[in-house]
């Protein structure tokens, strides 16, 4: 499609939940809950963000929450 990036794996919701991360280090985390709005023993959620950040991701798109900056967070 012309849409550079990658497709991950972000169990966290759901067993099938996935991310996609583009080039320009934007991701859209789909079922993926908010960095701030999981309980903070949920291992599956810390693994998912934590393949997040090694990737370097900038910006992100929750599909139920506002858009924030990743790096305030880190």
């Amino acid at each position: 499609m012309g849409i550079g990036g990658e497709v991950i794996i972000t169990t966290g919701h759901s067993p099938d939940s996935i991310s996609f991360i583009s080039d320009s280090k934007e991701a859209v985390i789909g079922d993926l809950p908010p960095i701030n709005q999981f309980v903070p023993d949920d291992n599956n959620c810390l693994k998912s963000w934590d393949l997040i950040k090694q990737k370097g991701v900038k910006t992100v798109y929750p599909s139920h929450a506002e858009i924030f900056d990743y790096k305030k967070f880190r």
